[in-house]
């Protein structure tokens, strides 16, 4: 997809109109998830999507690397 493209799509990144979307869709949330997860003690599967997408190998030398993943999955 071009430059010219994605502009006419999105906004620019950190906008007004990027915000304004932002604020939108975090407005549009809480109703969503009532409606979707009505019954808060129904069983559940939760999916964590990894948040370092460094090779395998390369974290493997990386002592605790699993400490800054639990980081940022709690931030």
């Amino acid at each position: 997809m071009s430059a010219a493209r994605q502009t006419d799509t999105y906004p620019e990144p950190g906008s007004a109109g990027e915000l304004a979307g932002f604020a939108e869709l975090q407005r549009r949330l809480p109703p969503l998830f009532d409606r979707v997860f009505a019954d808060r003690l129904a069983p559940r599967t939760i999916v964590v999507v990894p948040g370092l997408s460094l090779d395998a190998e390369l974290l493997a030398r990386v002592e605790g690397f699993t400490h800054y993943e639990e980081r940022q999955l709690t931030m």
